[in-house]
């Protein structure tokens, strides 16, 4: 029986990833300017394909917790990495300061104008972060 708390999950709200994505990610950096935003997205490309790389983690110790979600009672798990998938993601990930420095860099993208790029920017960094 899961525990109900106050405590939300952290949530990624980046669309599923898929190898399409990922590779929609890449050319977009490819295409940009050496700076400050291409340097932040290809560190964000990595760790997301470092993660998504790795094989399902087959731990069931996760947390369990409940929501309700239109109406309806749902009880989600938690799955953990195995150990070793954090050993190898913690070589690419970006320390938490750095994606909060991250942020407003992406935040300067135009929403209208460079509408894929800042969507592209976001995903990226949703997927780094969690």
């Amino acid at each position: 029986m899961p525990v109900v708390t106050n405590k939300i999950p952290v949530a990624c709200f980046a669309p599923p990833l898929t190898d399409e994505k990922l590779a929609e990610y890449e050319t977009l950096i490819n295409s940009l300017d050496a700076g400050e935003v291409k340097d932040a997205m290809q560190e964000c490309l990595t760790c997301t394909k470092a993660w998504w790389d790795l094989p399902e983690s087959t731990r069931t110790d996760g947390d369990k917790f409940q929501i309700i979600h239109q109406k309806k009672e749902k009880t989600y798990s938690v799955t953990p990495l195995e150990k070793e998938h954090v050993k190898q993601l913690d070589l690419v990930t970006p320390y938490t300061r750095e994606c909060v420095a991250m942020q407003p860099l992406f935040e300067k993208l135009d929403p209208v104008y460079q509408r894929d790029l800042r969507n592209a920017a976001f995903h990226l960094l949703s997927y780094s972060t969690e």
